[in-house]
Parts: structure tokens; C-alpha cells; sequence
């Protein structure tokens, strides 16, 4: 009788699926330091950002500055760098580094809420804002509210950013340091393409 029961619970505990999904939890849209203690905060997303600004001799800036930063994830920056045959971040210049953040980094605090609405219709956005980064590069932001329960514009709210006809979009939005605002990239998000 044991052996049926014991069958039966490795069974059921085999049956259970997270359907490939990861729960990053939510996310606390304020966090009581600058944003360069955020990005030290959470070294399973931001390890990579935070060893380029400290090999571009920015860390005093991402600590002092009024900003809003753009953040690409470990994910995005392991895969440009394997793309890149790139083995380290001490192996990226100096100077890429820098010019990197600064497709990154907006120099004003916009939260998700002072976006313009935006949508895709026929192959076309519409709407949105076209903001001019630090890099000098010009990037529309689109804030698209979806539906929820059948009603329109009454779901979440997601950002999308394009350029050059390539899109991404932020998985995790206004969280507010005590310097600035930080908007998480999607996993997904193609490093360089700001």
C-alpha cells in the first residue's frame, strides 16, 4: 500500500507546470536610494548595466544625476555581447560603454503616466512622442492601454519605444530612485538597438 501511495504523490507533484513562466514578482515603484544603488540592489537584472557605467566612469552620475534611464537587462547585454564576441565588459571600450548608457538614458523624468498614448493600426504606429536621448538619437515612446474584461483602455498600460522600424517594450515601469526613473526593459530587448 505505501508503494501506491508514494506512486501517486510523485505522480501528481509531476503533473504540476509552470507553463514556462517566470514570476519576477511586482515590482516597488519606489526605492528609497539613488538609481545607482537600484541597479546594485538587483544584481540578477542589472549586474551588466551596472559593470559598463562603472567601466565608463559614470557611477557618480547614475548616483547624482536627474534622469530617466531606459535599462537593459543582463539578458540583453549577455546576448550582444555573445552576438559581439565579446567574452567580458572590460573587453568593450571605454568609450563604447559610454556612448551605450547614453542610448539609454533620457534627460528628464518621465514616468509611464506622461507618455502619449499611442497604437498600432494597419502596420503603422500612431500617437506617442518622439523623445531625443542622450545619444542625440530621436526614439518615439508610445504608452498603449489595453483592454480589459472587453472594455477598451481599461487594462494595463505597456510602453513601447522604437527606432529605426525596430520596437521594444518595458517590462517593468516607473520605479522612481531618489535621483531619477528607471524603466526595465524587456528580457528580450536587442542591446544597441536605442
Amino acid at each position: 500500500m505505501k508503494k501506491y501511495i508514494i506512486a501517486i504523490v510523485i505522480l501528481a507533484s509531476a503533473c504540476t507546470t509552470d507553463w514556462n513562466f517566470t514570476n519576477t514578482g511586482l515590482a516597488n515603484e519606489q526605492f528609497e536610494g539613488n538609481t545607482y544603488e537600484y541597479l546594485a540592489s538587483q544584481p540578477g537584472d542589472w549586474d551588466s548595466v551596472r559593470l559598463i557605467i562603472d567601466r565608463a566612469g559614470r557611477a557618480s552620475e547614475f548616483a547624482t544625476g536627474n534622469f530617466t534611464f531606459f535599462g537593459p537587462t543582463n539578458h540583453s547585454i549577455r546576448r550582444w555581447m555573445m552576438a559581439n564576441s565579446i567574452t567580458a565588459i572590460r573587453d568593450i571600450p571605454v568609450e563604447q560603454c559610454r556612448q551605450l548608457l547614453n542610448a539609454h538614458i533620457l534627460d528628464q523624468q518621465l514616468l509611464r503616466d506622461d507618455i502619449p498614448e499611442g497604437e498600432f493600426v494597419n502596420s503603422e504606429w500612431r500617437g506617442g512622442k518622439e523623445y531625443t536621448f542622450r545619444s542625440g538619437r530621436a526614439i518615439a515612446i508610445y504608452r498603449v492601454l489595453g483592454s480589459y474584461m472587453n472594455i477598451p483602455k481599461a487594462g494595463a498600460a505597456e510602453i513601447y519605444l522604437r527606432r529605426d522600424g525596430a520596437v521594444t517594450s518595458v517590462a517593468s515601469s516607473n520605479i522612481r530612485t531618489t535621483n531619477g526613473v528607471v524603466h526595465a526593459l524587456e528580457y528580450a530587448h536587442i542591446f544597441e538597438t536605442l
